[in-house]
């Protein structure tokens, strides 16, 4: 099984040191939230996307994919009803779906709370239709630079819009596309109904990346989750993309959170 972790852990680290810190750690791979690297990834140039991806190459990482996609720049939202704003989000995640492939990356999470969530006097299938015509229109890239999509299920404490890994796969369904799939976090499944392990194993069809971390947003090995409980069934049926740690709080510090998820992971595997 391949670990990863998310970068934006070592807030304020250069990347070089991240990736140096993050392979000697024992890790597979690394996971990009692309504002950790410019406001906006138009402005990275192709000399300096090479040098990320070789500098993690040369320290025996993969670049496994981005998240928090749409953190910045400021104005992105997806189902909003300003036409223009929709427009410049589209026209973003295809520049965000570029940087991915120019990273040598596979995956990208399409999360990002506040930059979906269903605004007041929107009906939710008006934006439902909305976010699915932004997905269509970038998916012929995706498949040309070998990008998958991965919907994110969000919790009702987070957003609105897609708050359950069942109607992230609705829409997986109804897109149709082999490059727009699905993803399964467990701090965002804490208002899911039924196990959890039930729940992975029932959409592993569908499921092309995890993200690990305690309920409340630690660090996995940081509360009392039953990782070994969604590891044996990920192995089971045999997964083959990313299990990456995605921690909300980074006080413990960079290098304990990534050493101490990894060993209770393999602990619990």
């Amino acid at each position: 099984m391949k670990f990863s972790i998310c970068n934006e852990v070592f807030e304020n680290w250069t990347w070089t040191d991240t990736a140096k810190a993050i392979a000697d750690a024992g890790y597979d791979g690394v996971e990009i939230a692309p504002f950790t690297l410019a406001d906006s990834v138009s402005d990275l140039s192709a000399v300096e996307r090479e040098t990320f991806r070789v500098q993690a190459q040369e320290v025996g990482l993969e670049i496994v994919g981005l998240h928090w996609l749409f953190v910045s720049p400021k104005g992105l939202h997806t189902t909003t009803d300003d036409e223009a704003t929709r427009r410049r989000t589209t026209a973003y995640l295809c520049e965000l779906i570029r940087f991915c492939g120019d990273l040598g990356a596979k995956v990208m999470v399409v999360g990002s709370p506040q930059q979906r969530n269903v605004e007041e006097g929107v009906a939710y299938e008006v934006a439902w239709q909305r976010f699915v015509e932004m997905i269509v229109a970038c998916l012929d890239l995706a498949a040309e630079r070998d990008v998958i999509l991965c919907m994110e299920a969000l919790p009702a404490s987070q957003a609105n819009f897609v708050t359950s890994l069942a109607e992230a796969v609705k829409m997986v369904q109804e897109v149709n596309h082999p490059n727009f799939q699905s993803m399964f976090d467990v701090h965002n499944a804490c208002l899911e109904t039924d196990p959890l392990p039930e729940l992975v194993r029932r959409y592993m069809p569908y499921i092309k990346h995890v993200h690990v971390n305690e309920m409340d947003g630690g660090y996995p090995g940081s509360g009392d989750f039953d990782f070994g409980s969604i590891l044996r069934v990920l192995y089971q049926e045999n997964f083959q993309g990313y299990v990456s740690i995605e921690a909300f709080d980074f006080s413990p510090g960079a290098e304990r959170i990534a050493q101490e998820s990894l060993r209770a992971l393999r602990a619990a595997l």
